[in-house]
């Protein structure tokens, strides 16, 4: 499985591709967030 991570200026998308196939996507904002760390951490939480 790979993930792929599209961070953009307002919304990062993320998709996860088995067998050249995407078998789940989703997006999350990328600004509003406190600090760079709290960004971070809800990227790994989207991730899992």
């Amino acid at each position: 499985m790979i993930i792929g991570i599209d961070i953009g200026g307002t919304t990062s998308k993320l998709g996860l591709v088995q067998d050249g196939r995407v078998i789940a996507h989703s997006r999350i904002p990328t600004t509003g967030h406190a600090d760079e760390h709290a960004f971070a951490d809800t990227l790994a939480k989207a991730c899992r």
